[in-house]
């Protein structure tokens, strides 16, 4: 009896350590085993670097281990965008879209968008335009891309017939019945806010959220840093002359005439060209309404008008007989782009230093040997 006590004894111990033995055997491997969830939530969750912003205030670039976000922030939107190749970030929450990199098709609908995607070389991958009536650039032209019309106004089975990895739109209208549409397909869809900038080089800035989204980084990069040299020259060359002729910018709009408030960029640039823009200390970023007679009263003896809304002065009289009134109609001192309006709208965001040295031109033409005009031009 004692000696099979004992063997039953021995058979429970051996049984209770063996048992132990597994379990421990068990903890270790999965304790030396990695973690995948937990480890992709370090990978996502650990931020490399922060793209370097110099003037753009609307949009933010973060590098993660295994993807980019690109947050867009305005007065009255905040979109977010992740960015990734393989591996679709583990990320909960709202207002946020995934865009699996690489994109080979894409539509564009804005002439903003056209200009920085040719200034990277990306037309090539062009599968959709808002119209090829407000193109500018002859390579784009040649591609003979398919009109799908603005988001506004846009189809959209036309979209995706042109099966497109990613479609931007200028944002303007945020609540149109397509864009919910498109939210609920594969395609991504981005609202590109370069227009919200005050500074001409922010608008320039945002060829970093191109070289993001197409794997164009360091050409992105290069090319603004450039852009700021060139403007940053011109602005210097600007200061050096000594007068400073007065403006008024601005057309008739509906009932009113619509001048840039005094911190857009228009007013930026006419700042930077040394001119004496006289709502400069008007606050606002988008666009002033003021009534016909009282700028008249108030300034209609100044010498200089920009942006007038015609091609010559016949026809700007015809669009508004009190154009006339203005002394600087009648001493034919009136520029305007509409000679040039695509490539205005097309490239001057991406390039602002040409629009820069076209206002030196204009009206500091001492101070230049080269009298070439990009966008403006004097109505006669």
């Amino acid at each position: 009896m004692k000696s099979k006590f004992f063997a039953t004894q021995l058979s429970t111990k051996l049984f209770l350590n063996t048992l132990l033995v597994l379990v421990l055997f068990t903890f270790y491997s999965c304790e030396s085993e990695p973690n995948t969830s937990q480890d992709t939530l370090q990978k996502v969750l650990n931020p490399r670097d922060t793209v370097k912003l110099a003037y753009a205030e609307n949009f933010e670039i973060i590098k993660f281990t295994n993807y980019t976000k690109i947050e867009v922030k305005t007065d009255d939107i905040n979109w977010t965008y992740y960015l990734y190749k393989d591996e679709k970030p583990l990320i909960k929450g709202t207002n946020f879209s995934f865009i699996q990199l690489p994109i080979k098709r894409v539509i564009a609908l804005s002439s903003t968008h056209l200009g920085m995607l040719d200034k990277l070389n990306l037309n090539s991958l062009l599968v959709g335009i808002s119209s090829d009536n407000y193109v500018c650039s002859e390579r784009i032209k040649r591609l003979n891309v398919k009109n799908v019309s603005d988001i506004g106004s846009g189809n959209f089975e036309t979209y995706l017939q042109q099966k497109p990895n990613l479609l931007m739109h200028a944002g303007f209208d945020m609540s149109v019945p397509v864009l919910q549409q498109l939210y609920q397909t594969d395609m991504a869809v981005f609202a590109n806010y370069d227009w919200k900038e005050t500074h001409p080089l922010g608008r320039a800035e945002w060829i970093k959220v191109f070289g993001e989204l197409f794997g164009k980084e360091a050409e992105a990069t290069t090319y603004f840093n450039q852009e700021v040299l060139r403007y940053e020259t011109l602005k210097d060359l600007a200061k050096q002359a000594i007068a400073q002729p007065k403006i008024i910018a601005g057309s008739v709009w509906g009932d009113f005439w619509n001048a840039p408030a005094g911190e857009s960029y228009m007013a930026q640039i006419m700042a930077d060209a040394n001119l004496d823009y006289l709502y400069k200390n008007q606050k606002g970023v988008g666009s002033l309404q003021l009534q016909f007679e009282a700028l008249l009263a108030d300034h209609g003896d100044t010498e200089n008008w920009i942006n007038a809304p015609g091609a010559s002065l016949k026809e700007i009289e015809e669009i508004n007989p009190k154009y006339a009134h203005l002394k600087a109609f009648k001493e034919g001192n009136v520029f305007s782009y509409v000679r040039n309006q695509n490539c205005f709208w097309e490239q001057s965001a991406v390039s602002p230093h040409k629009l820069l040295a076209d206002f030196i031109t204009l009206f500091h033409p001492d101070l230049v040997d080269d009298k070439t005009l990009y966008y403006y031009s004097k109505v006669n």
